[in-house]
């Protein structure tokens, strides 16, 4: 079979009147609906970075796994209060973006793929968390 040739569309009739030419008048406003008032703010939370006192008064214990992983390391960041799952699931996630790793929130642990001792340490000890356990 051969390409068929596409015709042309058959030309558009040319309007002798503009349906659109009474448009230009202004339609008259509308009355204004009643006003809702606004809805009340949300329960305030500290900003992203900040972290309850309750949450951080604990000792944080650092320490890898090995065993069950098949042969992976998992650094292991344990001690968190688990009544504040938002903020561990915060810190998880921003752990995860700075050491540039994944990770999990599992009960009251915090798992990070690799050896991340040293710099998840920094990083927590910068937010005002206390840890306990070796370093790397």
């Amino acid at each position: 079979m051969g390409k068929k040739k596409h015709e042309e569309p058959p030309p558009r009739p040319e309007f002798k009147v503009n349906p659109f030419a009474g448009l230009s008048v202004k339609a008259p406003e509308a009355p204004l609906l009643p006003v809702r008032p606004a809805p009340p703010p949300p329960p305030s939370r500290p900003p992203p970075g900040t972290y309850a006192r309750e949450f951080t008064d604990r000792a944080l214990v650092i320490r890898i796994e090995k065993k069950g992983r098949a042969g992976k390391t998992v650094t292991v960041i344990a001690g968190f209060r688990t009544e504040c799952e938002a903020d561990m699931q915060d810190v998880a996630g921003s752990l995860r973006r700075l050491l540039g790793t994944g990770g999990t929130v599992v009960d009251d642990r915090l798992e990070l793929q690799g050896d991340q001792r040293r710099k998840a340490a920094e990083w927590l000890q910068g937010k005002g968390f206390r840890l306990k356990g070796e370093l790397g």
